[in-house]
């Protein structure tokens, strides 16, 4: 029997590029529905937006082994 190792944590920084392609992922999904808002978060905007003196929001990430999943 193998092992998983999942855990919740404090969202970071460093997390920008793997929040951001989740992003892009399930933006893809929504525009397959036939949802044609047009989405502007990405890895860069969530650097911009959740960071700095006066951060927009705080969040959490879910990882499984290691890597971010959720």
């Amino acid at each position: 029997m193998s092992s998983v190792n999942a855990a919740l944590r404090t969202a970071t920084i460093a997390d920008a590029d793997a929040i951001g392609g989740l992003a892009m992922e399930f933006q893809a999904y929504l525009r397959a529905l036939g949802d044609r808002t047009q989405f502007a978060f990405t890895a860069k905007t969530y650097r911009r937006d959740g960071f700095g003196p006066s951060p927009a929001f705080a969040g959490l990430v879910a990882e499984l082994d290691g890597e971010v999943v959720g």
